[in-house]
C-alpha cells in the first residue's frame, strides 16, 4: 500500500463510519439522476420515437418531425427546458457539493490519533459540506414534488420516486 492509510482498514473508527454514511448518501443521490435520465431519456423517449416510427411515419417531413419531437421530449427530460431551469440549477449546485466532498476527502491522507482510531484531518470541513449537501438535495426533492403536478411535468414523478427511495425524504429519520 506503498504507506498510505486506509480508511477501510480494521477498527476504522467513528470518523470512518460517518463518513462513509455521508458518502453512500450521496452516492444514493447520483445514482438517482443516473438511473432517472436512464430511465426517462434513453428508454422511454427512445420507445416513444420507435412507437412513432411505427406507427405515424410514412414520410421524410414524418420523419423530420418524429425525430424533431423526440429531441425536444428528451431535452424536457433532461431539465433542458425552461419550466425545468430552477430544478436543473440546483441539480447542478448539488453535484459541485458532491465534488467539493470528494475533494475535501480526497486532498489529504487519513492519520491515527493518540487513541489509535482513523481519522480526517480536515473532518469539520467535510462534514459541513455533508451538511450543504443534504440541505440542498433536500431542497431538490421538494422542488421536484411541487414542479411535477404544476406544471405538469409527470417524468418528475421517476426523478421524485428514485430520490425518496424507501421513503428517505419523507420520514422522520432523514439524512445522516
Amino acid at each position: 500500500m506503498n504507506g498510505e492509510l486506509s480508511p477501510s482498514g480494521a477498527g476504522g473508527g467513528p470518523q470512518v463510519q460517518r463518513l462513509q454514511l455521508c458518502r453512500h448518501e450521496m452516492q444514493h443521490f447520483v445514482l438517482a439522476l443516473q438511473g432517472y435520465l436512464t430511465g426517462q431519456v434513453l428508454q422511454v423517449s427512445w420507445a416513444e420515437l420507435r412507437r412513432e416510427l411505427l406507427v405515424s411515419v410514412h414520410t421524410l417531413d414524418e420523419l423530420r418531425a418524429a425525430h424533431v419531437g423526440y429531441i425536444r421530449h428528451a431535452a424536457r427530460r433532461c431539465l433542458l427546458n425552461a419550466k425545468s431551469e430552477p430544478i436543473m440549477k440546483i441539480v447542478q449546485d448539488v453535484l459541485r457539493i458532491v465534488l467539493k466532498f470528494h475533494a475535501q476527502l480526497s486532498a489529504v491522507q487519513w492519520t491515527v490519533d493518540a487513541d489509535g482510531q482513523v481519522v480526517h484531518p480536515t473532518f469539520a470541513a467535510v462534514m459541513k459540506t455533508h451538511r450543504q449537501f443534504s440541505g440542498y438535495s433536500r431542497f431538490l426533492f421538494k422542488v421536484v414534488n411541487k414542479t411535477k403536478d404544476r406544471f405538469y411535468q409527470p417524468h418528475l414523478n421517476d426523478l421524485a420516486n428514485r430520490l425518496n427511495f424507501n421513503g428517505f425524504y419523507t420520514s422522520d429519520v432523514g439524512p445522516v
